[in-house]
């Protein structure tokens, strides 16, 4: 079958694919550091930040996901992604199949703004999304979750998950926490939607989801002394440009503002200085 053919039969999912790459050409075209997994790039391009989704700048948790650093990561993630992701989309077919993906997607965004400690990018959040959707579905097929923990194909699945797991506590950086997220909101999302009962289980899974947004969001949240300091950073970056990051004044006030709030001095300096302009 040629790759044609391929993407006839699960456009979505070469759809996302392309997409992934365009968005990557277009930012290394226009800043030629990305390759160099430069954070002031990721994050001006919409990489997921804590402290920046803190502010207020919630759609990170949906951006990010579309970005990628170097070539490396790109391509292993489609390499490693399209097989299972044209499965279920097969499975669930074109529209749902998307919902998934980018509820996956948020919610991984989400779980990394509230467990996460550094900037985060790349679809893996949502293609553990896929990996839940398949366990969801298996599970489906299956009488019970007894015999689902006995069946091969889903113990399979699991170590692979563990493995992932292991290598991304040790050997490279990944956003474990966005995998998580990932992979318990496609399962939630699978099965809600291969449910009898679709109203009960959206309602469920609605108000799952809502709680895991406000959550993200922390409206309560009281920044640590630490976070005081990064956040004054950013806001003294932001306002004044270069630090690598460019200048944007807005974004400078909203670290501005809530960095003063928390008792930064300086913080409070620039958030006049920026209200003023």
């Amino acid at each position: 079958m040629t790759l044609l053919e391929r993407a006839r039969t699960a456009p979505v999912t070469y759809g996302l694919a392309a997409l992934n790459v365009i968005v990557f050409v277009v930012l290394e075209a226009e800043h030629a550091m990305i390759m160099n997994m430069d954070v002031g790039t990721l994050l001006d391009a919409g990489a997921n930040e804590p402290l920046h989704v803190w502010v207020g700048e919630y759609w990170r948790v949906l951006t990010y996901m579309f970005l990628h650093v170097g070539w490396l990561h790109l391509v292993w993630n489609i390499y490693a992604s399209v097989g299972f992701c044209a499965a279920v989309e097969g499975a669930l077919g074109r529209g749902r199949f998307l919902g998934v993906y980018l509820l996956s997607g948020i919610g991984g965004g989400c779980t990394s703004a509230i467990f996460g400690h550094a900037v985060s990018a790349g679809a893996s959040g949502a293609l553990f999304g896929i990996v839940g959707a398949m366990l969801a579905l298996r599970r489906r097929s299956l009488p019970s979750f007894a015999a689902f923990f006995r069946d091969p194909p889903t113990r399979s699945i699991l170590v692979n998950i563990g493995i992932w797991t292991v290598i991304g506590s040790t050997a490279l950086a990944m956003d474990n926490a966005a995998h998580f997220g990932g992979l318990l909101v496609g399962f939630g999302a699978t099965w809600m939607m291969t449910a009898r009962r679709v109203g009960v289980w959206s309602a469920i899974f609605g108000a799952a989801f809502a709680a895991l947004l406000v959550t993200a969001a922390r409206p309560w949240h009281v920044p640590t002394p630490g976070e005081v300091k990064t956040m004054t950073e950013f806001a003294v970056a932001y306002a004044e440009g270069g630090r690598g990051v460019e200048q944007n004044k807005a974004r400078g006030h909203r670290f501005a503002r809530k960095a003063c709030a928390a008792g930064s001095a300086t913080a409070c300096e620039i958030a006049r200085e920026t209200n003023a302009q």
